[in-house]
């Protein structure tokens, strides 16, 4: 509407036509209400939780995303309502593990003295480059003497892709999967249930006790407006990662933390450094770890940190070092060229990681062959060099 030199409000349409005073305070008050409606829908959508709770990071840092998360997500982190009869018995490390409550634990006291885990998250879609890569890699893997496969999400939005990209590595050993950010979670319970045995889908379960270490996961990403599956995707918050923290207590170690994002570090060496010199890790996952006394922690989501490595107090480890703590950056794994801190481009990468006692050490594999291109070092850690498949890591 628009108004005369007199002030009296013109109806749509009608040049020169009034508006009665009683049709402007109608239609003045409808205005007014429908704009407090419209505010109040705004307010309750951006703070709406899935568990009718407080979101812990409801004040975000300046510079952050402030794109609205969705009002509700998927709690796949928790320690209740989980169904280990889903759970089908499985071989890991010669010993045989049964579902028991939230645990998957080992039947017998007899474990090998040393466990190699290869590591890999965010192919981002089942593109026939990224499936061809990782047959290829599993090929290797089969001859590395790996013995457990840890896929730490980010593979696929639809259950077709994660289904095709999750069998390609069924055959190496076994494959102990977890949903990231692009993933929801009925597509990812349904594609791991394809696989089961030969896949155990990390939703079902929080950890994995066995006398040579003890995995804990936690499914998701800490930030809600990153999932791409929105309500339907996973994601956690304090009420969860304290119940873990109880859980980690009970559960021998060395403890070993698998999860999508990794935890706050400091400094441009941490695994959580991103462009524009910041840190951008879940606190939580931070707390999880210093409180749980877990030692040990792989992780990917921020691609410009792959294959950093610290201590958990933030000291640099490089590769193929024993060391007693050890919090690393797996990368992505795309076959889509992608830049590191350092200025270096990668066409896909993965870990192996050993553990043998209270210490661990990893090497960075690149799938495609190597960097594609070097400049000069910006900030960071190496990445490793190409994978040698005839070396046992011995």
């Amino acid at each position: 509407m628009s108004r005369t030199a007199d002030g009296t409000l013109l109806a749509p349409c009608q040049p020169g036509a009034s508006t009665p005073t009683v049709g402007r305070s109608i239609l003045t008050r409808a205005l007014a209400i429908s704009a407090a409606l419209a505010l109040a829908l705004l307010l309750a959508g951006c703070t709406q939780r899935d568990q009718g709770t407080p979101d812990a990071r409801s004040s975000l840092p300046a510079g952050h995303p402030q794109r609205p998360p969705p009002a509700r997500y998927e709690v796949c982190a928790s320690l209740t309502g989980l169904s280990p009869a889903e759970t089908r018995p499985v071989r890991l490390w010669g010993l045989r593990l049964l579902p028991r409550g939230p645990l998957l634990e080992a039947e017998g006291a007899s474990a090998p003295g040393r466990v190699a885990i290869a590591a890999l998250a965010d192919t981002k879609e089942a593109s026939p480059a990224n499936l061809a890569q990782l047959e290829r890699l599993a090929d290797q893997l089969v001859r590395s003497e790996v013995t457990a496969v840890a896929v730490l999400g980010g593979l696929d939005p639809a259950f077709e892709g994660i289904r095709e990209l999750l069998g390609r590595l069924k055959g190496v050993a076994p494959v102990l999967a977890l949903p990231g950010d692009r993933e929801s979670k009925s597509g990812f319970v349904a594609a791991a249930a394809a696989h089961a045995p030969q896949v155990v889908d990390l939703t079902k379960v929080r950890a994995i006790a066995t006398p040579i270490a003890s995995l804990i996961a936690v499914p998701g990403y800490h930030l809600p407006h990153h999932l791409l599956a929105r309500e339907q995707g996973c994601s956690y918050g304090e009420r969860e990662i304290e119940a873990l923290i109880g859980l980690a207590h009970q559960l021998p170690q060395p403890r070993l933390l698998l999860a999508h994002g990794p935890p706050r570090g400091e400094g441009p060496r941490a695994v959580d450094r991103s462009f524009g010199e910041v840190n951008i890790g879940d606190p939580l996952l931070r707390r999880l770890m210093e409180q749980g006394e877990i030692p040990f922690g792989l992780f990917a989501h921020v691609h410009e940190a792959t294959g950093q490595a610290t201590t958990l107090q933030g000291s640099p480890v490089p590769e193929m070092t024993w060391s007693e703590s050890l919090l690393l950056n797996v990368g992505s794994a795309d076959a889509v060229p992608h830049e590191d801190l350092r200025g270096r481009w990668s066409r896909g990468s993965a870990a192996i990681v050993e553990i043998e006692g209270s210490r661990a050490r990893y090497r960075m594999i690149q799938l495609a062959g190597g960097p594609l291109a070097t400049d000069e070092p910006r900030s960071g850690a190496p990445v490793g060099g190409r994978f040698d498949p005839t070396d046992p890591l011995r």
